[in-house]
């Protein structure tokens, strides 16, 4: 018996509430196999730009972000990127993908506060822009959801400390 509740995101239904935060440089495939095996109910990729996926379709560069192994679940992608015709195309790419198909859910980055994403108007840049940001998760929503996925956001409570 666990003891934890389960708890359901959208039709994913996770046996404990414990999830892995997407992390840059750290939650690679090994990172998310160890947080499995000590109670994490749900990982997710490292932050993976929509804009890499369109001009490496075929992931060649993009690979060792995005690399779920087929047997890894549940597992969300998270995504980033501000340009809504990017995140349709690369949904698009992965959710054709053999092995990417599989996961779990789909989550969108709008929370990085990096200045190197902020600069180019990705991550929690787009909290400055909301009908943006609308337009992107209205469009993933979509897409995801035509999938059967979850789609999730990550964001801050604010632009800045104010």
């Amino acid at each position: 018996m666990s003891l934890y509740h389960s708890l359901r995101i959208g039709p994913l239904l996770l046996d404990g509430p414990l999830a892995l935060a997407p992390m840059a440089g750290t939650t690679d495939q090994v990172f998310r196999a160890i947080c499995r095996e000590n109670g994490a109910s749900m990982t997710a990729t490292e932050l993976v730009s929509v804009r890499g996926i369109c001009h490496d379709p075929e992931l060649r560069r993009t690979w060792r972000y995005i690399a779920i192994d087929p047997d890894e679940n549940p597992v969300a992608i998270q995504l980033f990127g501000s340009e809504t015709d990017d995140f349709r195309q690369a949904l698009d790419i992965i959710l054709s993908h053999p092995i990417l198909s599989r996961c779990a859910a789909v989550d969108l980055n709008m929370g990085c506060p990096v200045n190197k994403v902020v600069r180019a108007g990705d991550g929690c840049a787009l909290m400055q822009q909301p009908e943006r940001a609308e337009q992107i998760v209205r469009v993933c929503a979509d897409l995801t959801r035509t999938a059967g996925l979850p789609l999730t956001v990550k964001f801050r409570k604010g632009w800045d400390e104010q």
